[in-house]
């Protein structure tokens, strides 16, 4: 718990109702330095981390619905670092330290409770892959052990050791796993970057804007929905959503499969245009637009970030590398 909120506590004057934790909806700006889509916990910690690092307040949030009330709100609020590779245990590790501490720079309880996290195996194969799993944790500093049936039962004296003819045969403990209460965290980063400057709009979706949308798995679902394409039916004009154009190998693929279902390509829009040669001397970008026929539109390409790069001094150390990388791959 924050240790600002452990005065009320004690007494009746509380002031939440007189201090809103989010200030009231305002009308949308003509214009924003960055608009981020989507009110839930990686949209407001994205804002805040813009308003709190790089004075980035210029700043519009929207969301269709309510804060957090996306895939936030479905998950399973588990925090933990125990992953398999070198990178996940050292990635997450941070991120579990962080959580540690954001109640107390929020100022709002977001319910954090590290009480450890148990895995139980019931297979021969499953213990093998928890003593690799413990292994590589340890080796990157992460508090992971494999205990064994006793332990577990020790750990754990209301379990059932042997649930429905399978039983435990060991247990992979994670004494770093935590809780915390996932629309809490959503509504900290939402006071956090709110105050500073942000603007966050909900239920967006109210402005009359309902488009379908579906997306490319890459690799065919056997159950649910199955195969490749979620969402709704590929019909009419689509406009391709990716994350970054390199080859435009997957702009290609996408647009075959558009051919196969009868839709049209309206365009495409990318978050980061690496300016990669395609054949010959054309970009990637320009052989997509002129093999298909569609523009375009990339949030910010190869060449706005050595703009950037030059104009921040600060960043200075990363300019030769960037230019290696433009003269290449790149066309200019």
């Amino acid at each position: 718990m924050p240790f600002g909120l452990l005065k009320y506590g004690i007494s009746n004057d509380y002031p939440f109702e007189k201090e809103a934790d989010l200030p009231l909806p305002t009308e949308l700006k003509r214009q924003y330095d960055v608009v981020i889509i989507g009110g839930g916990g990686h949209g407001v910690a994205t804002a805040y981390y813009l308003a709190k690092y790089h004075g980035i307040t210029n700043v519009a949030v929207l969301e269709k619905g309510y804060l957090g009330g996306g895939n936030t709100a479905r998950n399973t609020a588990v925090i933990r670092s125990n992953y398999l590779t070198p990178e996940g245990v050292k990635f997450y590790s941070e991120s579990v330290k962080l959580y540690e501490n954001l109640s107390n720079e929020f100022d709002f309880n977001i319910m954090y409770s590290q009480r450890g996290q148990l895995t139980l195996a019931h297979t021969d194969a499953t213990v093998r892959a928890f003593r690799q799993r413990a292994e590589v944790n340890k080796h990157f500093g992460g508090r992971t052990e494999l205990i064994n049936r006793q332990a577990v039962g020790e750990l754990v004296p209301s379990l059932n050791l042997d649930p429905a003819g399978l039983p435990i045969l060991a247990g992979l403990w994670h004494l770093d796993g935590a809780t915390a209460r996932h629309d809490a965290v959503a509504w900290g980063y939402a006071k956090g970057a709110t105050q500073r400057g942000v603007e966050l709009h909900q239920l967006t979706e109210q402005h009359g804007v309902d488009l379908p949308f579906a997306f490319n798995r890459k690799e065919a679902k056997t159950h649910g929905e199955g195969g490749n394409i979620v969402g709704a039916p590929l019909a009419g004009d689509v406009v391709v959503i990716d994350d970054v154009m390199t080859a435009g190998t997957a702009i290609r693929e996408s647009m075959a499969i558009l051919n196969e279902s009868g839709a049209r390509g309206a365009g495409v829009v990318i978050g980061l245009d690496r300016c990669e040669r395609g054949d010959g001397q054309r970009s990637a970008v320009q052989q997509v637009e002129q093999d298909w026929g569609l523009a375009v539109v990339s949030v910010v390409s190869l060449h706005d970030i050595i703009d950037w790069v030059e104009r921040n001094p600060e960043m200075a150390q990363h300019r030769e590398a960037l230019e290696r990388y433009r003269e290449r791959y790149g066309v200019a």
